[in-house]
């Protein structure tokens, strides 16, 4: 075996979780022929020999493939199976299960091989090596690998499209069968979502669909079809892709076994401790004989007729101890295994200007410098904990409300009374400059003795010093 490469930066995960073990049914390998595989390149998420690893966010659903090649001489069939092989981090599996070559591949020829997989819940840079193994379970041929980095969202990135549309499940199952029976795809969207769109190889199957839904397709030619889901809305439009590998005829089967009872052999739930709102990557595979999976959490439904190998993440609405349940039902039997995980409440940190009644002292001559408010005018603003934001222009009371992260602040004025003020001379051109000065700011200072608003120029646009506390 070749040796096993090492990532240029290995993540900070302490963590450990055991996973149960895997129960492989052995067969005889086929006699007379040799097993050789070569990886040709890789179809999804390349990371240049670990050098660039692509960038996910925690939780988030991908898809890798690699285009492998046939150099044994013995042919490929669905004893032949992906195998996870090791890592540098008990989460560098990423959720993947066993996944069996679909069809025949003869020796020469090359195969598209995919498996589903999640970005783990803790960041780092991880790498996941797999290898294919033949009837017998014995690996042969090169290792292949996956390789990202999962890190979190920036906070303090002002957000140039709130509530964007985002894919948060878009699941195909099965993903492998025979041409002529049909999959059922299942999906939920979040945020403003206006448009649901589902293709399959380009060619749209459901047009303006629910946010939340679920479709039955069967393919019109075999082979390997994409299935595609976009949402769109006012902030922008997102996507997600799934393969499904369609196959003209079954492989042969030597011997047909006894039917054997339901055996939940993986279930895992990562990681054992979140914050409310982060997410849960679910793993499971369950063998023998199944009618029915069920996913529970304390004890609701929230996967039915789930497929007997999949992945999920899921958000816990709540905080506390949460119990994961899985059931797998057949011949007459149900067996259940279990996962707790803790959900911890997230304090939100207040911007340190909040509930302070500012007073405008200053603002920009839109030429660099700054001028001095009116004599005997006074302008005022007040953030509260909500979001909101209210005060007096000088002459007309406001009325909105703001989002603030790090240094970076975005205020929306939405109301205003309509008052007209003929003196002092001058304060309405002031109220005016304030309002689109106040809107336009996008940098915030805050010191024991004023607030500064600046604008994306990183010029001074509005100076304020506080004024009596609101109560």
């Amino acid at each position: 075996p070749l040796p096993t490469p090492q990532p240029t930066a290995p993540p900070p995960v302490t963590v450990v979780t055991a996973t149960p073990p895997v129960t492989m049914v052995t067969a005889t390998p086929p006699a007379g022929c040799l097993d050789g595989m070569a990886l040709v390149k890789d179809l999804t998420y390349p990371d240049n020999n670990m050098t660039n690893p692509p960038v996910l966010l925690p939780g988030t659903p991908f898809q890798k493939g690699w285009r492998i090649k046939n150099t044994g001489t013995c042919v490929w069939n669905q004893q032949y199976v992906l195998v996870y092989a090791g890592g540098n981090s008990p989460y560098s599996s990423m959720g993947g299960v066993p996944t069996p070559v679909a069809g025949l591949v003869q020796p020469g020829q090359t195969y598209d091989l995919y498996i589903n997989l999640v970005a783990p819940a803790v960041p780092g840079t991880y790498q996941g090596f797999w290898q294919l193994t033949n009837p017998a379970r014995k690996p042969f041929g090169e290792r292949i690998w996956v390789g990202i980095q999962v890190q979190p969202p920036n906070p303090a990135t002002p957000t140039s499209a709130p509530n964007a549309p985002a894919i948060y499940r878009f699941l195909v199952n099965p993903l492998s069968i025979q041409f002529g029976q049909c999959v059922q795809i299942s999906w939920e969207t979040t945020g403003n979502v206006t448009a649901v769109n589902i293709y399959r190889a380009g060619t749209p199957i459901w047009v303006n669909g629910p946010a939340i839904g679920t479709l039955q397709d069967c393919p019109t030619a075999p082979g390997q079809i994409q299935y595609q889901i976009q949402a769109t809305g006012p902030g922008g439009t997102a996507r997600a892709d799934q393969i499904v590998t369609v196959t003209e005829n079954l492989p042969p089967t030597a011997t047909i076994p006894p039917q054997p009872p339901p055996q939940i052999t993986i279930f895992d739930v990562q990681p054992a401790s979140i914050e409310l709102g982060q997410c849960v990557a679910i793993n499971w595979t369950v063998n023998g004989t199944v009618d029915l999976v069920r996913l529970l959490r304390n004890g609701q439904a929230i996967l039915d007729n789930a497929p007997n190998t999949g992945s999920v993440s899921d958000c816990p609405p709540n905080s506390g101890s949460v119990v994961y349940r899985l059931e797998a039902s057949g011949l007459g039997q149900t067996v259940s295994a279990e996962r707790a995980i803790s959900v911890t409440e997230k304090q939100q940190p207040q911007p340190p200007f909040v509930g302070i009644q500012w007073v405008l002292i200053a603002y920009s001559d839109r030429q660099g410098g700054t001028v001095p408010v009116i004599e005997g005018t006074e302008t005022t603003a007040v953030f509260d904990t909500n979001g909101g934001i209210s005060g007096q222009g000088g002459c007309n009371s406001y009325s909105g409300r703001y989002t603030a992260a790090g240094s970076s602040i975005t205020v929306v004025v939405e109301n205003s009374t309509k008052q007209a003020c003929s003196s002092p001379e001058g304060l309405m051109d002031q109220e005016n400059t304030f309002f689109s000065l106040l809107q336009a700011s996008r940098i915030y200072q805050y010191t024991n003795n004023q607030f500064i608003l600046y604008g994306p120029d990183n010029q001074v646009y509005l100076v304020f010093e506080p004024g009596i506390q609101p109560r």
